[in-house]
């Protein structure tokens, strides 16, 4: 486990609030997070597409 010294925990505290801006409650999410509600909005538009293809092609053969 790594171990901070009291002057890094204050440095690194410092730079977190920075980070964060002023409100701490507020949320913010990672790059991950983001890249994979981008990817799961790709997959739902994808399924809506090929459901709208089937819906054709099933009225084309009727």
């Amino acid at each position: 486990m790594v171990r901070f010294s009291p002057e890094d925990q204050a440095d690194i505290e410092e730079k977190w609030q920075k980070y964060r801006g002023e409100d701490p409650h507020r949320y913010t999410p990672s790059w991950l997070e983001i890249a994979m509600k981008h990817e799961l909005t790709d997959m739902e538009r994808e399924a809506v597409e090929r459901g709208a293809e089937a819906s054709e092609y099933l009225r084309s053969i009727e």
